[in-house]
């Protein structure tokens, strides 16, 4: 995940607003600075970390958006050939009003 600057406070001068911003840090981060785990969470957390594969989730994500497009792509080249294959001629014909004499 990407270090995020998270709001620490708004302060109004006048009619401005100042605003104060914390480190920029990780959701990992914050979580082991916050001293809110048990050292046996600190640990299986430090090991799902240390686990992750930045480069294998991002070709990962990549071949799923892949696949997502040429699915559309498929769905959307289906549903263009079924409606060109109505004839027009007998629609028109159909949609035509009879000649009353």
């Amino acid at each position: 995940m990407q270090p995020v600057m998270r709001l620490e406070s708004k302060i109004r001068v006048g009619s401005k607003l100042q605003r104060r911003y914390d480190l920029p840090a990780t959701p990992y981060q914050r979580l082991l600075d916050s001293g809110q785990l048990s050292v046996q969470a600190r640990r299986q957390l430090q090991q799902q970390y240390d686990a992750i594969n930045p480069v294998a989730l991002m070709k990962q994500i990549q071949q799923r958006q892949t696949e997502l497009l040429r699915q559309i792509r498929h769905a959307h080249l289906a549903a263009t050939i079924t409606r060109k294959t109505k004839p027009h001629s007998v629609t028109s014909f159909m949609t035509q009003r009879m000649a009353v004499r």
